[in-house]
C-alpha cells in the first residue's frame, strides 16, 4: 500500500502500468490451462495462483489511487490552493465532455454548444 513518502513513485509505475495492462482474465485463463495439465493441487501452481493474487489486487489498488489522485489534482486545480492561483476555471469540471478519468468511456457526447440544456432533456428521459 502506498505511503505518502512513496506517492509520486507509486503514481508513476500506476501510469506506465495502465499502458502495459494485462487483462485479469487472460491470466486467469493461463493458470486454469495449467491445472488442468498439472492439477489443481500442484504445489507451484498454487503458489503461482497465490502470487497473482497479491499483484492483481496490489494493481488494482494502485488504480484506485491514480484514478482519485487525477480528479483531485483537477479539483485542487480550480480552486486557489496552498497559496496557488487556481489553473482552469471550476466550470471546467461541469462539462459533459471533460472525462474525469483518461480512461473512462464517454457515454453521451454534445449535439450543441447549450449542453445545459442538452442534459436537462437526458434527464426528463
Amino acid at each position: 500500500m502506498p505511503t505518502d513518502a512513496t506517492e509520486r513513485a507509486d503514481l508513476g509505475f500506476a501510469l506506465w502500468e495502465r499502458r502495459h495492462w494485462i487483462n485479469a482474465s487472460a491470466v486467469e485463463a493461463y493458470l486454469d490451462d495449467l491445472s488442468m495439465r498439472h492439477g489443481r493441487r500442484n504445489p507451484r501452481l498454487l503458489r503461482l495462483r497465490q502470487l497473482w493474487m497479491e499483484d492483481n489486487r496490489a494493481r488494482n489498488y494502485r488504480a484506485d489511487r491514480l484514478r482519485q489522485q487525477m480528479v483531485k489534482r483537477l479539483w485542487t486545480g480550480c480552486i486557489e490552493y496552498n497559496r496557488e492561483p487556481r489553473q482552469f476555471y471550476p466550470e471546467t469540471l461541469l462539462k459533459p465532455s471533460f472525462l474525469q478519468y483518461s480512461f473512462e468511456v464517454l457515454e453521451w457526447s454534445l449535439r450543441t454548444a447549450d449542453w445545459i440544456s442538452e442534459v436537462t432533456e437526458l434527464n426528463a428521459l
